[in-house]
C-alpha cells in the first residue's frame, strides 16, 4: 500500500477503503493552467479529504458523509470542528468529479471505448452520460470522459468541460486500496464542535 494509507489500522479493525492523491486540474481559456489537490480517502459513501496546504492559511480537513449529507470541517491545530449541511452543488460536484457513485435517482450510462493503462493501472476509457434528477423528462445530460481500473471499476481520471466551459482534468494519482482505519472519517473525539446550532 501506499504511504496514503499510513493511517491504516488492523484488518480487524478497519474497513475496505481507497486512498489516492487527488490532482484537479482547470485549464483557462488563455490556456493557463489551476492545479489543485490533496490526499484522498473513501469508505462507501464517506470521503476524507486533505488539502495541499496554502502558505498563510490554517490547514483544514474536510469529512464528507454522502449518505446523511453532512460536511464537517476540521482545523486540527486547534482542535475544533464545524458541521454543516452538504449543500446540492457540493454533492452534484462530487458526483460529477468521481468521488463517489450516482446517488439513487441518477441515471448513469457508460459507453466503452477502449482499453488503456492509466499510471501502472489497466484501465478502460467510457464516454460517461450521467442525468441527474430535475423537473422535466430525464433530466440534463452531462458527458465526461471516464478512466477506470478494469478490475475494481474504481475512477482513475475524469474529463469534463465545466458550466463556464472550462476543461477540468481530475486525477486520482498513487491509487491504492486496502484498509483504512473508520476513525479516519468521523470528527475524533476530543475536538470541540463549534457549531452555533
Amino acid at each position: 500500500l501506499t504511504p496514503f494509507l499510513s493511517y491504516a489500522a488492523s484488518v480487524d479493525s478497519g474497513v475496505p477503503g481507497i486512498s489516492a492523491k487527488l490532482v484537479t486540474t482547470l485549464i483557462l481559456r488563455d490556456g493557463r493552467q489551476v492545479r489543485s489537490g490533496g490526499k484522498f480517502y473513501r469508505y462507501r459513501n464517506k470521503v476524507r479529504f486533505e488539502p495541499d496546504g496554502t502558505p498563510g492559511l490554517t490547514a483544514e480537513i474536510e469529512l464528507l458523509d454522502f449518505d446523511r449529507s453532512a460536511l464537517y470541517r476540521l482545523i486540527p491545530e486547534d482542535r475544533i470542528y464545524f458541521e454543516s449541511r452538504l449543500s446540492p452543488a457540493r454533492i452534484d460536484k462530487a458526483v460529477r468529479e468521481g468521488w463517489i457513485p450516482p446517488p439513487k435517482g441518477w441515471r448513469e450510462n457508460r459507453i466503452p471505448l477502449r482499453d488503456d493503462v492509466w499510471e501502472g493501472h489497466p484501465a478502460r476509457i467510457y464516454l460517461q452520460v450521467q442525468r441527474e434528477p430535475s423537473v422535466g423528462k430525464g433530466g440534463r445530460a452531462r458527458y465526461a470522459l471516464l478512466w477506470v481500473e478494469r478490475d475494481s471499476g474504481v475512477p482513475l481520471r475524469v474529463v469534463y468541460t465545466d458550466p463556464q466551459s472550462h476543461p477540468v482534468m481530475v486525477d486520482f494519482r498513487e491509487l491504492a486500496e486496502g484498509t483504512l482505519d473508520p476513525k479516519l472519517f468521523s470528527p475524533p473525539p476530543d475536538y470541540a464542535n463549534l457549531n452555533p446550532y
